[in-house]
């Protein structure tokens, strides 16, 4: 298995897309998780931007990591600034990372219209930068801004930009496509260039994907001898995002026989793609290619009657190797393939009267306005009353509950009251909410230890609303779908009523019951 160097820039890249944010104790984790998994560099911070990423900074050196470098990025020196004076400099040596990575600007317009100077003084700012974090025994990757377009408007110059920084010692000199513009094609011809006066095996990329060639590039990279390859895990970035690491891995992996992880650790990708996700405050997108929850999902009957054949006929690889599974949904489209199939992953080897019975039963529900499509766990329980098998959390269907909520025109508030009942013993309580299945929830939360003490606990993590038939106005019925969370699994349920609080009770029911039955 050929060896690649993954750099991670999560940390950096990753928080300047819109509503990216994480905490230290957090990052902490994130980076913990990347050096058992082998990466080799994680970009944690401009070093020179405040406190917060300082400190950040620090925490992940202080780790003292067995696998992965931590790097600390800045600029090279000002026009009017020695490499003894600079800011970002002497911020990265403040820094306490053994790794700097330093952006300098090589596309001959940035020069004279950002840097506002002449292409002497730009090439010294980065000899200087470089000669100055070498002397004091840092690893440097210099970040070559603008490569490719600076390759398309001035090629002598831009080459003789990261000339000058191979030639002053940088480690690594990485060619960045800043805009995120540039063909698969037009990468390998630059890198044909560049190679003719820097060793390949000390060149980088890193690319934008603005235009949906991310991966693309990197892969071409990949293919004409870089080895040293910068992204995102999710591809999280500004703009449209960065090369997206928990895709470029297991593409390489099964296309070139490559690996950037260490031996075991492939399997893990998924889980790193899904814990990222929370970190940053993102909703992970459920048919992300490799790590998406819905990665290997089909519920076309076509399609599932083939895989029951032949298991691989519509899923291009093992997703097992990268921590995923293929799995299968049932809807309107769904014939008695699919519906023996999704049983047959949740564990239930049904006859053919069973399956008669339980397809019979999907298709009535159906017509009531159900989709089992997004509702894995209702569709599980669905299985359970097929075959006569009872679950604990029966007990809620003798539930009673009620819910008031008042307000002043700026704000509301909800309260929720209900009564349960488990082998005759009857228990009352109340909660409060932002609304009223939250309200629901809180009251919900209350029974639960007081019938179930050794129950994990769990919370909600997602709620949708679909109007079913809008025509029928203020009468009309909803779906509700709720998806909740323990440290082990996510499951999702589906309730329907026109009354959308009692079809979100539904929902909630049928959640407790799922993770009831499943925990004995």
């Amino acid at each position: 298995m050929e060896k690649w160097f993954a750099y991670d820039t999560t940390l950096r890249d990753g928080l300047q897309e819109n509503g990216r944010e994480i905490t230290l104790p957090d990052a902490i984790r994130f980076a913990q998780k990347l050096d058992d998994m082998g990466f080799s560099w994680i970009e944690s911070g401009f070093a020179s931007a405040g406190k917060e990423q300082m400190d950040r900074i620090k925490a992940l050196v202080d780790l003292n990591l067995k696998n992965t470098k931590i790097t600390a990025f800045g600029r090279t020196r000002g026009k009017n600034e020695t490499a003894e004076s600079a800011i970002d400099l002497n911020a990265i040596l403040d820094s306490g990372a053994k790794t700097a990575t330093l952006v300098g600007k090589v596309r001959k317009r940035d020069v004279k219209n950002s840097l506002q100077t002449d292409e002497k003084m730009s090439l010294s700012m980065i000899a200087d930068s470089v000669k100055y974090l070498k002397n004091k025994s840092l690893e440097v990757v210099f970040d070559a801004e603008h490569f490719f377009d600076g390759m398309k408007e001035d090629e002598e110059f831009t080459l003789k930009a990261v000339q000058t920084a191979n030639k002053s010692g940088a480690d690594w000199i990485v060619l960045c496509d800043t805009n995120g513009g540039s063909t698969p094609e037009w990468v390998s011809e630059c890198i044909k260039l560049v190679e003719k006066s820097i060793p390949i095996t000390k060149v980088g990329v890193h690319f934008h994907n603005d235009r949906g060639r991310g991966i693309a590039c990197a892969e071409t990279a990949y293919k004409y001898g870089i080895r040293h390859i910068q992204g995102t895990i999710n591809g999280y970035g500004e703009r449209c995002g960065n090369t997206d690491l928990s895709v470029l891995i297991p593409n390489l992996y099964f296309d070139e026989g490559a690996t950037c992880l260490k031996e075991g650790k492939l399997d893990q990708l998924s889980r790193l793609s899904h814990m990222t996700a929370e970190f940053l405050n993102a909703h992970h997108r459920s048919n992300h290619p490799w790590v998406g929850a819905l990665a290997g999902y089909t519920e076309a009957g076509m399609h599932t009657s083939g895989m029951l054949r032949d298991s691989k006929s519509y899923i291009h690889a093992d997703l097992s190797k990268v921590g995923n599974r293929a799995s299968y949904g049932v809807s309107e489209q769904s014939g008695r393939s699919s519906i023996a199939l999704k049983a047959k992953e949740m564990g239930f080897v049904l006859s053919k009267d069973e399956i008669q019975k339980l397809r019979k039963m999907h298709s009535g529900m159906l017509v009531d306005g159900y989709s089992f499509a997004g509702a894995d766990a209702s569709f599980y329980l669905l299985v359970l009353k097929v075959l006569g098998k009872k679950h604990r959390g029966e007990v809620f269907d003798s539930g009673r509950w009620e819910t008031v909520s008042s307000g002043n025109g700026k704000s509301s508030t909800t309260k929720a009251k209900i009564e349960a009942i488990l082998n005759k013993e009857k228990i009352s309580t109340s909660g409060t909410g932002d609304g009223p299945v939250d309200a629901l929830n809180t009251a919900l939360s209350k029974i639960l230890p007081k019938f179930y003490p050794d129950l994990p606990e769990f919370h909600l993590t997602d709620y949708r609303v679909k109007i079913i038939n809008p025509e029928a106005g203020t009468g009309a019925k909803v779906r509700v779908i709720i998806e909740s969370s323990n440290d082990e699994e996510t499951w999702a349920t589906v309730g329907v009523h026109e009354n959308i609080i009692q079809a979100s009770w539904l929902a909630l029911e049928q959640s407790v019951a799922y993770i009831l039955y499943k925990t004995k």
